[in-house]
C-alpha cells in the first residue's frame, strides 16, 4: 500500500482560535454532509461553509501548507485553556489529525479532505465597494421582517437592489421594511441574500472589520475613515470582502415582492379620515 502523506503545521494558538471563531457561524451544528462539520485548513486560510454560506480567513502564518481538516468543535475544546502566545503542532495522516501544545496531546478522526466542498472564487457580472457599516447596519435594521420559514424562499432572504440608489428590503407576506444605504453598485438585477448570510456577516463584521486608511495622515481622518466593504457578484453567488475574510453566500433564486409598487400604490390610495 503507499504510504500516506504526512503534514505537519505549526500557528499560535491566539491565531488559530481567532480564526476559528470566525468560522463558527458557518459550520452547521447538524450537517447534511459529515465532513462540513469540519473547518479547511492550509493555503494560508481557514474554511467553513454550511454550503448556503462559505467564510474563508487569511493565516499568512500558513501560507503554502497543504491542506487538512479539523474537526471544528473538538478543536476549540482542546484550544480552550492553551496558552495564546504557545504554537499548537498539528499533524495530519489521512484521516488521523493530532495536535499538540505545550505537551498536552489531543488526537482527532476526519472526513477525507478531498471530499471538502471547494470555494472558488465569485466571478461575472459586478463588482464594487460600499460603506460597510451604512450596509450592515441597514440589512440587521429590516433582518426581523424577514420570513423565517421556508414556504416561501423568496422571503426568507435580504433583497438587496443595486442601482445608483441601493436599497436593502425584508417582507414575510404580512410586514415589509425597507433602507437605503449611500453608494451605488452597477446592476439593476436585486440579489436574494439568505437570512442566515446577513447573520453570519454581522458576526464578521462586529470582529473582522478595519478603516480604509489609505491616503489618511491625521486623527481627524482616522476617526472619519470609512470601514469599506468589497462586493462581488454573479447569477447564482455574492462575495463579500473586507480585512482578512471572505464571506460567500448562494443567493436564493426567485422574486421578491415589487415592494417599490406596493409603496407608491400605498401613498396614491385616498385616506379616510373620518
Amino acid at each position: 500500500m503507499p504510504r500516506k502523506e504526512v503534514i505537519v503545521m505549526e500557528i499560535q494558538v491566539s491565531k488559530l482560535r481567532e480564526a476559528l471563531d470566525m468560522l463558527k457561524p458557518a459550520v452547521p451544528r447538524n450537517p447534511t454532509l459529515p465532513v462540513i462539520a469540519n473547518a479547511w485548513l492550509g493555503d494560508g486560510k481557514a474554511v467553513a461553509t454550511d454550503l448556503d454560506t462559505a467564510v474563508r480567513v487569511n493565516l499568512p502564518d500558513i501560507a503554502g501548507e497543504a491542506p487538512m481538516l479539523l474537526p471544528f468543535r473538538d478543536t476549540l475544546e482542546f484550544l480552550k485553556r492553551a496558552p495564546g502566545h504557545r504554537m499548537a503542532v498539528i499533524t495530519a495522516e489521512g484521516k488521523s489529525v493530532r495536535m499538540s501544545v505545550d505537551g498536552a496531546q489531543a488526537s482527532f478522526q476526519v472526513e477525507d479532505v478531498q471530499d471538502y466542498p471547494a470555494l472558488s472564487p465569485v466571478e461575472g457580472e459586478g463588482q464594487g465597494v460600499l460603506d460597510g457599516d451604512a450596509l450592515v447596519r441597514a440589512m440587521l435594521a429590516v433582518l426581523p421582517y424577514a420570513a423565517r420559514e421556508d414556504a416561501r424562499p423568496a422571503l426568507k432572504a435580504v433583497c438587496l437592489t443595486p442601482g445608483d440608489t441601493i436599497e436593502v428590503a425584508a417582507a414575510d407576506g404580512f410586514r415589509l421594511a425597507w433602507e437605503t444605504v449611500p453608494g451605488r453598485l452597477a446592476s439593476e438585477k436585486p440579489m436574494l441574500v439568505p437570512t442566515g448570510t446577513v447573520e453570519v456577516l454581522a458576526h464578521l463584521w462586529k470582529r473582522a472589520a478595519r478603516p480604509d486608511l489609505e491616503n489618511v495622515s491625521d486623527p481627524a481622518g482616522l476617526a472619519k475613515a470609512k470601514r469599506l466593504m468589497r462586493l462581488a457578484w454573479s447569477d447564482a453567488r455574492l462575495q463579500v470582502s473586507f480585512g482578512e475574510v471572505a464571506v460567500v453566500a448562494q443567493l436564493i433564486q426567485g422574486s421578491f415582492p415589487n415592494y417599490r409598487q406596493l409603496l407608491v400604490s400605498m401613498m396614491l390610495q385616498p385616506m379616510d379620515l373620518r
